[in-house]
Parts: C-alpha cells; sequence; structure tokens
C-alpha cells in the first residue's frame, strides 16, 4: 500500500477542514466541546483538551494525527448525528453532505418534496420534486481525538 501524508488544518473558528483531494475533512467534535451551560464552545484555555473529530474515505486510512503544539490522543471511532441543509435545483443537480453516512439518510423537505434520493458517498441528489430544499438527518462513524493544548503563559486579558 503506498503511503501519502496529508496535511490538514484544523482552524479554532469552527469550520470543518478538507484535504485538497476532498479524502480526509475534519471538525471539532460540538458534541464533546461544552461549557458548563452546555453550550458549544468556540475558545478554549491554554491546558485545557479539545476534542475533535475526523473522517476519511474508505480508501484512505489515517495513521497518525500530528498537532504543531501539545499533544493527540486518539479515543476511537464514535458515532456523531448531523443534519445537512440540501438545496436542489434540478434532477441532475447533485448536493453535498458533511460527512458520509453511515446508513440510511432521511431529509424533511420544505416546500417540493423531493423524490427518488439517492446517497454515493458525500453526494446527494433526488431523480423528482426539483426544485426541492430539506435537511438531511444521518449518522456518521468518525474518528474521536483529544487534542492537550499545550499550557503558555498568558498575560492577564488574554
Amino acid at each position: 500500500m503506498k503511503q501519502v501524508e496529508k496535511t490538514l488544518v484544523l482552524s479554532f473558528t469552527g469550520d470543518q477542514s478538507v484535504s485538497a483531494d476532498g479524502a480526509v475533512r475534519a471538525a471539532w467534535d460540538d458534541t464533546r466541546n461544552r461549557d458548563r451551560a452546555g453550550e458549544v464552545k468556540s475558545q478554549f484555555i491554554p491546558g485545557e483538551a479539545a476534542w475533535f473529530i475526523a473522517q476519511a474515505d474508505p480508501s484512505v486510512r489515517i495513521t497518525r494525527v500530528a498537532p504543531t503544539s501539545g499533544a493527540v490522543v486518539a479515543l476511537g471511532t464514535v458515532n456523531r448525528s448531523q443534519v445537512d441543509s440540501l438545496l436542489l435545483a434540478a434532477a441532475d443537480h447533485q448536493g453535498a453532505l458533511s460527512w458520509r453516512p453511515s446508513g440510511s439518510v432521511s431529509v424533511t423537505w420544505y416546500g417540493n418534496q423531493g423524490s427518488g434520493l439517492r446517497v454515493d458517498g458525500l453526494s446527494v441528489t433526488a431523480a423528482a420534486g426539483h426544485p426541492c430544499r430539506g435537511d438531511c438527518r444521518y449518522t456518521a462513524q468518525v474518528q474521536s481525538y483529544r487534542l492537550d493544548t499545550p499550557r503558555v503563559p498568558l498575560a492577564k486579558g488574554q
């Protein structure tokens, strides 16, 4: 098997990161990164743990995850519920999911009802009912990681 090294930068802005060829995607884990009030955290203090998830196409295997600072611990496979908005303008138009589903995808349609839904990897199409808009609900099987952020001295107010 040919080994290829890919660099993927996971930004603290909260957006999903995808490799240039689309084979690997990663995002902060909104299920685990919660504050005491249950709100999704967008900031982490030095020395605090921050969790993220990653998923690779079936032809790709993630063998190493290395941070520029701190340490990463692989925690294994987890399932995460996902809801993605979908807009299909015509029968040949493809929508995209954020993650590769591990099972079926259900759609709540708003207005026109799409029918003949087909999911192939991240791609979604509907055979009829265009234009149509809906929310796709599914479960994605992803790899879970914990980033132990480095302890850096901060001045008051930083």
